[in-house]
């Protein structure tokens, strides 16, 4: 399976996703979106790690210095 397609397949789930918590309650979407939050903390560090190899790979790429500041994630950010 190609990247491309990996990325098709995700944005699709995604856009069933929003449709779906878009019936949901407010109560229920808050609840999530504070679960949400709370994976992002506890994984945090692993998050910036790829973040980084993936900013590494994007200036090895030919990335523009603007387009890789966007990219890369920080505690800041």
């Amino acid at each position: 399976m190609s990247v491309e397609s990996i990325v098709i397949d995700m944005a699709r789930a995604a856009k069933t996703a929003s449709r779906e918590m878009a019936r949901c309650q407010t109560s229920l979407k808050n609840a999530m979106l504070l679960k949400l939050a709370e994976l992002i903390r506890e994984n945090a560090a692993i998050i910036q790690q790829e973040n980084f190899r993936d900013v590494v790979e994007g200036k090895k790429s030919g990335l523009s210095a603007a387009m890789t500041d966007r990219l890369t994630i920080t505690d800041a950010t």
